[in-house]
This record gives structure tokens, sequence and C-alpha cells, in this order.
């Protein structure tokens, strides 16, 4: 897998997601949970998913995204890579947070990114909310997940799967949902 890195992105905080996911119905996850994860602590956090006027951010297949936990609020831009995303990652305060709200301009790398898309603040808006409650534990090398979600009226359950290595973590995880 050859990782395209933008430009300028040395000084930022980047990831390169490989993650496996699933929807689930509630009776699997209950099982799921009560196999794995019996010792885990809960905690719940709001994924704020922006989007742009002009289609840009879907027409490149990218997800632009603030996810608040524990009163902090990680500003996020995912950019695929084939099978992976390169996460482009930027700790923000609550006030910078608003101005992305209102479209005020601030300093993050991850709109620097955008503008080299021609994405500025002043097209984005938010389109949906989405709060979880997580478990997690390292599992097999990665970290395994299982979440409940809401948006508006809708529940779902998922499990997820964060490999190190594609073809590793997909054998991995297909064979945790194997027996379910």
């Amino acid at each position: 897998l050859d990782i395209i890195k933008p430009k300028g992105c040395d000084f930022m905080n980047t990831h390169l997601e490989i993650e496996y996911k699933q929807l689930l119905t509630k009776e699997i996850y209950e099982k799921i949970k009560d196999d794995y994860f019996k010792n885990s602590t809960p905690f719940t956090q709001t994924n704020n998913y922006f989007t742009d006027q002009k289609g840009i951010l879907s027409n490149f297949r990218y997800s632009l995204r603030v996810r608040e936990l524990n009163d902090t609020y990680e500003f996020t831009l995912k950019i695929p890579q084939g099978f992976c995303k390169l996460e482009i990652n930027d700790m923000i305060k609550k006030d910078n947070y608003q101005k992305l709200l209102n479209h005020e301009e601030f300093k993050s790398p991850v709109f620097d990114e955008l503008k080299k898309v021609n994405v500025y603040i002043h097209d984005l808006y938010l389109l949906t909310s989405l709060t979880t409650t997580r478990l997690e534990k390292e599992y097999e090398g990665g970290m395994l997940s299982i979440d409940i979600s809401y948006y508006g009226d809708i529940i779902d359950y998922e499990v997820e799967y964060e490999a190190n290595s594609e073809e590793k973590g997909k054998v991995i995880f297909q064979n945790f949902l194997d027996p379910y």
C-alpha cells in the first residue's frame, strides 16, 4: 500500500486507519458484550459530521468530523488511501468548534488540507450528529470495539476492529465474527 501523505502533513497528527466494521442485531451485540467486554467500562462520545455545499468532500470520499469526548474536541479529516484512510487530526478548543459552526476562521492543519481541494470554512455545514456508547479492548494486536449509536430516532449496534495490517486484520475480524 502506497500511502499518499498530503503535502505539509509532517507537523500534524496523522494516522493510517485500517478498520473493519459490521452492523449487528441487538441480540448479537449483547452476546459479544457478554463474551468479550465484561470488564470494560463504557464511554460516550458524539461525532459531528460536516459536509460542504459544493459536494467536493463527497466527490473525493473525504469525511470530516468533530468528535466530542470528555470536554475535548478532535477535528478530523479522513482521506481515502485504497482500503485505508489517512486521518489528519487536530485537537481544538470548544470555542474553535463554535467558530466552525458559525463559519468563523481559525488556524487548523485540517483547514490547510481542505483548502488544497478548494473547500473553505464558509462552505461547511453540520450534516448530522451521532452519539455513541462504546466499549473497547485490545484484541489480537489491534483494538476491538462495540458501539450502540443514536442518530435521530435510529439506534444501531456495531462491532469494529482497528488493525495494524490490512491482510491480518481481515482474517482476525472474520475469525472473530464466525461464531456469531
